[in-house]
C-alpha cells in the first residue's frame, strides 16, 4: 500500500481507515519497514533542511547557518531516537497488554476510542453512575449518554475532515 495515500486517509477518514487497519495482518518487521521508518525521517529531514538552509536565529546575534556536518549528525541522531523511543513504547504497550489480560482493569479516559473498545463502560455525571454497560449495548440504546457522545464525536470528526 502506498504511504502517502494511507496518510491522506488517516487525516481524512479516520474512523473509515483504523476499521481497515485494525483488519490487516502485519508484522512487526512490516510496520517497521512500511511505515516506522519513513515517517520517523520526516522530522529530522525538516531539522536538517531548516538549520543548514534558513539557519537559527539567537538572539542579539542574528541568523546562524548550522554547518552542513553538524546538521546531518543532528538529523541522523534524532532519526535513531526516535525509532529506539518508538520501539521502547511498543515493548511498553506489549507489557500492558499482557499485563492486563483476564484481569479487571481501571480505565480513566477522555477517548472515546479507548472507551469503545472495553468490556463495560461507567459513565460518571453529577457525582455519580449514570449509566454503566458493554458499549455496544449503550450505544443501541436510543437515550443513552454514551451514544449521545459518541454520535458527537462521530459529528465532529466529520466536520475536521
Amino acid at each position: 500500500m502506498n504511504l502517502v495515500e494511507r496518510v491522506k486517509r488517516i487525516l481524512l477518514s479516520p474512523k473509515t481507515e483504523w476499521e481497515v487497519i485494525d483488519a490487516e495482518q502485519t508484522t512487526p518487521a512490516e510496520l517497521y519497514t512500511r511505515y516506522i521508518l519513513p515517517l520517523a525521517a520526516i522530522g529530522p529531514i525538516a531539522q536538517l533542511i531548516g538549520y543548514s538552509v534558513f539557519g537559527v536565529t539567537v538572539p542579539f546575534v542574528g541568523t546562524y547557518r548550522v554547518p552542513i556536518g553538524s546538521a546531518i549528525t543532528q538529523a541522523l541522531v534524532s532519526y535513531l531516537l526516535t525509532l529506539a523511543g518508538t520501539y521502547v513504547l511498543a515493548l511498553i504497550i506489549d507489557a500492558l497488554e499482557r499485563l492486563m489480560e483476564g484481569r479487571t482493569t481501571l480505565v480513566v479516559s477522555h477517548r472515546l476510542s479507548l472507551a469503545r473498545s472495553a468490556n463495560r463502560v461507567v459513565i460518571i455525571a453529577n457525582g455519580g453512575i449514570a449509566e454503566q454497560g458493554a458499549p455496544d449495548e449503550l450505544l443501541a440504546q436510543p437515550n443513552s449518554l454514551f451514544a449521545a457522545m459518541v454520535r458527537t464525536d462521530d459529528a465532529l470528526m466529520e466536520i475536521d475532515r
